[in-house]
């Protein structure tokens, strides 16, 4: 193995830069402990491994030379084989250390550009839902003054006596079912603003009489959507210690593995649980 050498002196440290410095201590202008010291001050050369090289062979200097910054000392008269032994050998750590500093430092520019990418994530889904939020106050609110006339309207035109009891009877289920959705994005919209987390707590049933109500139906109406023709919806009551379990059983199809991942969101066949998660939270 060969190594480039160059003579110490005032800049020398500043040369073209180096594996490894073998450094004596008894020099002129600056002795190798202060050398050293300000190799280790430098942010740019403190990674460089420095083995003394000394004919002092006092426990002192040794002491003085590793608290400078020495990584190994090595006594004169020395033996090439040993030197050019350890040399090889704190050049294989330099070496390795350096590659872990680098894959650390690659790392910590992963970590950030994935943090930031997180962030930015982040921040899209609560614009996204702050649109989901405005719009259910679109569909509960804005909605309901201009269809509250237009019902308005349609009951004078379908009164109780107009001759077309069908056109009547059609009215007033799509009426229903219009206020019904208003109903239930007012109460998805309370659903989606609550702050409170969910615990475990005894409820009046009766102050939660139309959710509950209206829980149990989106329930039932899962259950049917998912029966095959001609199948059974079977509903069991059970009183449990401090509770009544109702379980709501469908000799159907199952639910399809791709929607298992979606049941518990908006708009989906698992709205019914959404409402039982807000009767829980009341």
């Amino acid at each position: 193995m060969f190594l480039p050498v160059r003579a110490s002196g005032p800049g020398g440290s500043r040369a073209e830069p180096t594996g490894l410095v073998l450094l004596d201590i008894n020099m002129p202008e600056m002795d190798g402990y202060e050398v050293c010291a300000r190799l280790k001050a430098d942010d740019s050369l403190k990674q460089i491994p420095v083995i003394f090289l000394s004919a002092l062979d006092e426990t002192g200097d040794k002491v003085k030379a590793f608290q400078s910054g020495g990584v190994d000392y090595i006594t004169k008269p020395f033996r090439f084989d040993e030197v050019r032994a350890r040399v090889d050998t704190h050049c294989r750590l330099h070496r390795l250390q350096e590659a872990l500093r680098l894959h650390n430092d690659r790392l910590e520019e992963l970590v950030a550009v994935r943090t930031r990418e997180l962030a930015e994530a982040h921040a899209r889904l609560k614009i996204l839902d702050q649109a989901k939020t405005d719009f259910l106050n679109l569909i509960s609110h804005e909605l309901r003054t201009p269809l509250n006339g237009l019902l308005g309207i349609g009951d004078i035109l379908f009164d109780e006596s107009s001759p077309d009891s069908e056109l009547r009877d059609m009215f007033e289920r799509s009426r229903r079912r219009i206020l019904t959705i208003l109903d239930d994005a007012s109460v998805l919209t309370q659903i989606e603003v609550g702050t409170g987390e969910l615990a475990a707590s005894a409820i009046s049933v009766r102050g939660v009489k139309e959710l509950l109500v209206k829980a149990l139906q989106s329930l039932l109406e899962t259950a049917v959507k998912f029966s095959n023709q001609g199948g059974s919806v079977q509903v069991a009551c059970r009183r449990a210690a401090e509770a009544v379990n109702v379980m709501i059983e469908s000799s159907g199809r199952t639910i399809p593995a791709r929607v298992i991942p979606k049941f518990f969101d908006l708009f989906s066949i698992g709205e019914a649980i959404v409402f039982c998660r807000f009767l829980a939270a009341r």
